[in-house]
């Protein structure tokens, strides 16, 4: 995690307002590009990628490591050069590697000024890694040989703190060749390039595109070249912008590379797939200076695959992707996270992918701060891939991430920002297909009943469980919960709709009108007409059974009909049974003071005897679950470790019996925690904060 030590600017919030859906045409997407961050947008239609290229072993991501983190009292000298041993260290096997793929962060410098990583042992390159100003902490990813010891150098032009995260490793054996950084384009006069070529053009004109050839060039082959590792540097535009770089001869991709703001110096690494011509393209949305250096390739039939670099996901108002998903997502909010469909998108497989180089980009931060991606499913790492301040502008960095759970990444972020990810290559492997749970009760609260249920917030929280479910039921139909049909047709999940019924009898008619609408149009399977109404005692038998029969009476008869209540009302109410298609029981040894050990059984002899008293009518557990925190009940005692158990439990007994159950929650319902022995506020398995809670990432979920 990043102490950001920044100086702060106070800037207008360009996020503030409705967050609507609407497309726009290409008369107004420059515009946009002004107005909504300056991150890449292009008019015109987004492009295939390359051919996909041979599977083959060329890299090894890994769950970011830190290597190096000189604060808070010894940061590099200036002119300085250290060692930083990676063999052997944060995953890195202690041979056979030939190269490294680190994040590389400079925190708090003195002044203006970059930072030169090169393989230890050869002299010292004049390429740039990173680029940074006084007082700020910026990153950047980098392709680095790994030198004699074992070990690659650093070297600041201006005394700083530095930070290196290891990524992954290519094998010595690897078909990817690394190289000290070769300079093949700098458009300031009184440049040099490796052989005196593409040197001292000028800036590129607003707007404007620029071609540079790549093969033939150092030690790069003339031909059979697919990508090339590259570091791109932006040096003082006249304005906010953003550079995208891209195969030559192809369309202009909308996506970004770098971002910049008036008089920025900044790098950016990048792997980019070739033209057939050998040629990189690179458009800069202002004028500026460009600066690119190599620092390796890929021969062609070799992973990693490039493709033409692909928008997956824009949370601005107004975002575009590819294939219209992920778009206007609203954002992540502080310290918390959001999950990235990658896989089948933008040029990747569906399938046989291990992992993806992604360039993301923060804009419009609420505050200073950092953001962490990781594979979807595992453990949230401590090292960051990208940092940026409030009022600093957009600001991008290139990484390479496995595939999680689905196909799937994570984005952290320690302060709300907008977000947005591209897609550039993706290497051969696979990603887990994570077990599912039957269902899921979802509740749009987010942490407390007052927020608006919009379709944002419905579209985040469903999203997130998707990989792990197969059903979701909610508890009510109007106020914005219409929404979940439109997110799980989207999903593929099946969905039990809920009508919230309670004393208010003109509550109750918009609650069932809304049912039958929603069950007309066939955007749920099962219909629940009240939640705990009878237990809670805001309506009679009889006024429950007039709204059962009425809605049976309005609906589909392939549509199940019925209503949710504990096991002891059902056994008190005999007569329930015969109204409903099938019977949603919520059971709950917790709230039985069952200890842990006997929980399971517990839950199964309560479903004997409602299988028994049902006469035959089928069953589902539509409410269980195990609090993660707060007072014991009795014997019961809440904790992630038996949430996790209990979890576990009823699942391998729910899939051995065939019962389907729903879990309860999906997340922290914080607003009801009243009190710190409460233990209402805990039964999801996801925080208030949209986080996976530890004990449930290694529970096996019912298949």
């Amino acid at each position: 995690k990043e102490s950001c030590r920044c100086i702060r600017h106070e800037s207008v919030d360009l996020w503030s307002g409705p967050m609507t859906h609407h497309r726009f045409g290409r008369s107004r997407r420059v515009f946009l590009a002004l107005t909504l961050g300056l991150v890449g947008v292009f008019p015109g239609a987004l492009v295939s990628p390359l051919p996909a290229a041979a599977a083959a072993v060329n890299y090894v991501a890994l769950t970011p490591a830190r290597l190096l983190d000189t604060r808070p009292t010894d940061p590099v000298a200036a002119l300085g050069a250290i060692e930083v041993a990676v063999l052997g260290h944060g995953g890195v096997p202690a041979a056979g590697v030939s190269a490294v793929f680190i994040n590389v962060t400079s925190v708090s410098p003195l002044g203006d000024g970059f930072l030169t990583a090169w393989p230890t042992g050869l002299a010292q390159p004049t390429a740039s890694t990173l680029n940074f100003t006084a007082g700020t902490t910026v990153a950047n990813g980098a392709l680095v040989r790994v030198g004699t010891n074992g070990a690659i150098s650093l070297s600041v032009s201006v005394a700083t703190n530095v930070l290196v995260d290891v990524q992954g490793y290519v094998p010595s054996d690897s078909t990817i060749v690394t190289m000290p950084a070769a300079r093949l384009l700098d458009t300031r006069p009184g440049s040099q390039t490796v052989d005196a070529q593409f040197v001292g053009a000028g800036p590129v004109a607003a707007a404007g595109t620029t071609e540079v050839t790549v093969t033939g060039r150092s030690t790069i082959p003339a031909s059979g070249v697919a990508g090339v590792f590259i570091n791109v540097v932006a040096v003082a535009p006249d304005a906010p912008g953003f550079l995208t770089v891209w195969p030559a001869g192809l369309p202009t991709p909308e996506a970004s590379t770098v971002n910049y703001v008036r008089g920025q110096t900044i790098a950016n690494n990048a792997y980019v797939g070739l033209g057939s011509n050998g040629k990189l393209s690179l458009f800069s949305y202002a004028s500026t200076h460009l600066i690119v250096d190599i620092v390796g390739y890929v021969p062609v039939g070799a992973a990693p695959t490039p493709a033409v670099p692909a928008r997956l996901f824009d949370s601005r108002v107004f975002g575009r992707t590819i294939d219209g998903a992920g778009e206007s997502g609203g954002g992540i909010r502080a310290a918390s996270e959001v999950d990235v469909v990658i896989a089948g998108r933008g040029g990747v497989p569906a399938s046989g992918v291990g992992a993806v180089i992604i360039n993301v980009t923060s804009v419009a931060p609420a505050d200073n701060g950092f953001v962490t991606a990781w594979a979807t499913g595992q453990t949230r790492p401590t090292a960051s891939m990208l940092n940026y301040r409030r009022g600093g502008g957009a600001i991008a960095n290139g990484t390479i991430v496995p595939l999680g759970d689905g196909g799937r990444i994570s984005l952290y972020s320690q302060a709300a920002t907008q977000v947005l990810v591209d897609v550039v290559g993706w290497l051969p492997g696979s990603f887990p297909t994570p077990a599912k749970l039957l269902g899921i009760n979802l509740a749009p609260y987010i942490g407390r009943p007052t927020i608006e249920v919009t379709p944002l917030i419905i579209h985040e929280l469903t999203d997130r469980v998707a990989p792990y479910t197969e059903w979701i039921r909610t508890y009510q139909c109007t106020g914005g919960f219409d929404n979940f049909a439109i997110e799980a047709r989207n999903l593929s999940l099946h969905l039990a709709m809920g009508a919230w019924l309670t004393a208010d009898l003109a509550g109750n008619r918009r609650e069932i009108d809304c049912l039958i609408a929603q069950a007309k149009a066939g955007n749920a399977e099962v219909v629940v007409v009240g939640n705990e109404t009878l237990k809670r005692g805001s309506l009679t038998q009889a006024q429950l059974t007039a709204y059962i029969k009425e809605v049976k009476a309005a609906v589909p008869g392939v549509i199940k009909v019925t209503t949710a209540e504990p096991d002891p009302v059902w056994l008190a109410h005999p007569g329930l049974f015969a109204e409903v298609d099938v019977v949603y029981a919520n059971i709950y040894p917790f709230w039985a003071s069952s200890p842990i050990e006997g929980a399971v059984a517990h839950l199964a002899g309560t479903y004997d005897i409602l299988k028994t008293a049902a006469g035959g009518k089928p069953i589902t557990i539509s409410e269980t679950g195990w609090p993660t925190c707060g007072a014991s009940q009795g014997a019961a005692v809440p904790s992630d470790a038996n949430a996790a158990r209990y979890l576990a439990g009823i699942s391998t007994w729910a899939k051995a019996n065939n019962v389907p159950f729903f879990w309860l929650e999906a997340y922290d319902l914080a607003f009801k925690a009243l009190s710190a022995n409460s233990v209402e506020g805990c039964w999801g398995i996801w925080t208030a904060d949209g986080l996976m809670k530890p004990g449930f990432r290694t529970t096996a979920f019912v298949g």
